[in-house]
């Protein structure tokens, strides 16, 4: 990223930076998500066992769990949508500015690519949402599989 604002460091470095950057920041990113989640359990059950349903794409097993699932798909669906409407806009807006403002192929770039991974998480996300509510339309008593 500091290539394409900065273009005192040879393209190479810059690359070798960032793939070195990524190595520790993977792995501290998965477990602080890891130890966020386990403190979510604890504070909040049943949203957690909700969040958690929408994460794995499998019905609960337990039935307050389950008779709450469909509202919170409906919620999950809207915000998805909302959210990635927002940052695509806001997005939009900082691309048309870069461009016609400051002139700044880097922020254009970096702007494009936070879209694009904007859509790819709300497309991943809108996908569970349908294939868990069709699981839960056709197994709504929670047979055993």
């Amino acid at each position: 990223m500091r290539w394409l604002f900065d273009r005192q460091e040879p393209l190479v470095e810059a690359v070798l930076g960032s793939a070195l950057n990524a190595v520790w920041i993977g792995p501290a990113i998965y477990l602080s998500r890891r130890a966020a989640g386990e403190q979510a359990a604890r504070r909040d059950p049943e949203g957690y066992a909700l969040r958690e349903a929408l994460r794995t794409g499998t019905v609960p097993e337990e039935e307050a769990t389950r008779a709450a699932l469909p509202g919170y798909l409906v919620g999950q669906r809207r915000a998805t949508w909302a959210a990635l409407l927002f940052i695509l806009g806001i997005c939009l807006g900082l691309i048309v500015l870069a461009l016609l403002g400051a002139d700044s192929e880097g922020f254009v770039v970096l702007s494009g690519a936070v879209a694009v991974v904007s859509v790819a998480v709300a497309v991943l996300t809108l996908t569970r949402i349908r294939r868990l509510a069709s699981l839960l339309r056709a197994d709504p008593a929670g047979s055993p599989r």
